[in-house]
């Protein structure tokens, strides 16, 4: 829900010993149905208001003993409401009693920027209650309701706005600029306790350049391996079947290198057309057009025979154009 869930926000301090429960609890009972309770507070003499108000005590309704003697309760109330307005967690207060010694509460709620509403009964005694209030200075923030307890409480008390859609995004809007204020404050502040921190150590960082970054220094180029030269058994060293392997292109060594690492090398006899031997290196499941290759650069396949009845007279089986060793071979 976020910002549009619904919050506590309406704190409530009842004069036990000023405030008659006789118009006291229709008004609590309303508030708590029309506005969302955070705390209330009925402060007095709990020897003489539990009576009255015990039903009501549980997580967000407390019964706050003054002790007696003369102005206790109220000394209580001011200094609750006092803290309350002072803490970041009630935006919106109302005060039942009739009794003007509150009238300073209202300058605070303006000061606080908060809402402050007085709840009194409806007497003669009202003019001069007011006038304390409204000389407190609470402007926009201070309202006065007066309660008549032959009325309905529905009929007297003015119902609470609903937020608008816009005003709650308004809100949010006002809160999340508030936070990005407050965090580039923040930023600015750390930035000069570590510049501070350094000057005191004798070490001044150099300015920062905005958006500057350090050019990247261009890797060096890996340098490629070389292939390690397949081991090929050759008969003999520097012989005609190691010479004629040495003249074919690198294509056909750099396979035979690759694949001389996962099989193994060996030697193939083939005849020439003088009829004589030749070495020729053979890898089992070897690609067949790497081998034809050899063939054909060495010129000894006989004419009018075709390359793979040529391998296949070698003794070799050839199957999805790879090489293997035919029956016989080992």
């Amino acid at each position: 829900m976020g910002i549009f869930k619904k919050k506590r926000d309406l704190t409530i301090f009842i004069d036990g010993e000023n405030a008659a429960p006789l118009w006291a609890i229709p008004l609590y009972v309303y508030l708590v149905r029309e506005y969302s309770l955070a705390e209330c507070y009925v402060i007095g003499n709990t020897n003489k208001i539990a009576s009255d108000y015990h039903r009501f005590e549980g997580k967000h309704f407390h019964l706050v003993n003054s002790m007696t003697g003369k102005n206790s309760a109220d000394t209580w109330l001011v200094m609750m409401a006092t803290e309350a307005l002072c803490s970041n967690k009630v935006n919106n207060l109302a005060v039942f009693s009739n009794d003007r010694d509150f009238a300073p509460l209202a300058r605070l709620a303006a000061e606080k920027k908060k809402q402050i509403t007085l709840y009194a009964k409806f007497d003669s005694g009202n003019r001069s209650l007011l006038e304390s209030f409204y000389k407190a200075n609470g402007g926009d923030y201070l309202k006065v309701q007066l309660i008549d307890g032959q009325k309905p409480i529905d009929e007297q008390v003015e119902k609470p706005k609903p937020i608008t859609l816009k005003e709650r995004v308004l809100k949010f809007l006002d809160f999340k600029n508030n936070f990005n204020n407050k965090s580039s404050e923040l930023a600015q502040q750390l930035a000069q306790m570590k510049e501070k921190q350094l000057q005191d150590k004798g070490k001044v960082a150099p300015p920062k350049v905005a958006n500057a970054k350090k050019p990247k220094a261009p890797k060096a180029p890996k340098p490629k391996k070389k292939p390690v030269p397949a081991k090929i058994p050759f008969s003999a060293t520097d012989g005609r079947g190691q010479r004629l392997y040495e003249e074919m292109p690198a294509s056909i060594h750099n396979y035979y290198d690759r694949r001389g690492k996962k099989g193994k090398v060996s030697i193939v006899l083939a005849k020439d057309k003088d009829g004589e031997f030749i070495e020729l290196p053979f890898i089992n499941g070897m690609v067949e057009g790497v081998f034809t290759e050899m063939i054909s650069r060495l010129k000894i396949c006989p004419e009018g025979t075709s390359y793979r009845m040529y391998i296949k007279s070698l003794g070799l089986i050839i199957k999805h154009e790879r090489l293997f060793y035919g029956v016989g071979h080992r």
